[in-house]
């Protein structure tokens, strides 16, 4: 389930929630309660290495 960032046009509050893909109702504002959220776009960390690379075969970068 992703984590998604929103912000509350009632009370301009900003907060993240955990939501599932198949949730069919709007997320309420913790603080106000109100349902007039909006998604925000934000930014986010990975950490990505997949597991059928062998990375001690890889070329290194200082003989380029």
């Amino acid at each position: 389930m992703p984590i998604y960032e929103y912000s509350c046009k009632d009370c301009a509050e900003r907060f993240e929630e955990l939501v599932s893909t198949s949730a069919a109702e709007k997320v309420a504002c913790p603080s106000c309660g109100s349902r007039q959220v909006d998604r925000v776009y934000s930014t986010f960390a990975t950490e990505w290495k997949p597991s059928n690379v062998n990375w001690h075969r890889l070329p290194s970068r200082t003989g380029w």
